[in-house]
């Protein structure tokens, strides 16, 4: 079908609830583009702390915005959850506004909308809210707020990594974030699994049983 574009003057809220990695979308096949301006409130419950909300639907600052406005927290309960954002698309020279409230953190998977050299994109991330960023397009967004601006460093489980620079120095705490993947039969062999090697008997009885097991036959059995 065709899709929808949902455009943000001034202010709205995508209030949702559900599981810890629930997935949501403002509108089915929609994009999302903030005005000049205005504000997009992504409020969501979970159904605990510390879990992980994934949204379907990427935001866009439209071309000709200055500045538009961010802000991720719950719906009246729990904290530290992160919202996950497939896209932002964010030009040179604009800048988008975060805030955070309940100690939850906004992962942008991508950042597009900029090319190499000119004006780069500006994210202004609040005191207090940290802002994650696991790719980007063009020039690198910087951060013009108080609060942290973070670039993981991305490994996948079952896979090599070769992080850079080769030799990094740990001081203190280190970003780096590990992706899930579904691994194969072939993987399973490499890890060094082998199928097999356990065996199981097991026994039922009725739920009132009429007949009791002698003592004596007990012991034959223990044999």
């Amino acid at each position: 079908g065709m899709s929808q574009e949902v455009l943000i003057s001034r202010r709205i809220s995508a209030i949702t609830s559900g599981s810890a990695r629930i997935v949501s979308e403002f509108v089915a096949g929609s994009t999302v583009t903030i005005g000049d301006g205005g504000m997009l409130s992504l409020l969501n419950n979970g159904t605990g702390n510390l879990g992980l909300v994934t949204y379907a639907t990427g935001i866009t600052i439209a071309g000709a915005d200055a500045a538009a406005n961010l802000h991720v927290g719950n719906n009246g309960a729990n904290s530290s959850n992160t919202i996950e954002v497939p896209s932002l698309t964010l030009a040179g020279g604009q800048i988008l506004n975060v805030s955070g409230q309940n100690g939850y953190l906004l992962r942008l998977l991508e950042v597009t909308g900029d090319s190499v050299g000119g004006s780069v994109p500006q994210i202004n991330v609040a005191a207090g809210t940290t802002v994650l960023v696991f790719s980007y397009a063009g020039d690198k967004p910087v951060n013009v707020g108080q609060g942290s601006l973070v670039f993981p460093d991305l490994v996948t489980i079952g896979l090599s990594t070769t992080l850079t620079p080769a030799a990094i120095t740990l001081s203190g705490s280190y970003p780096l974030s590990v992706q899930n993947r579904v691994l194969s039969g072939a993987d399973m062999t490499t890890f060094g699994y082998a199928s097999g090697g356990l065996v199981g008997n097991f026994a039922s009885m009725a739920s009132n049983p009429t007949s009791q097991v002698s003592e004596r036959s007990v012991a034959r059995l223990a044999r």
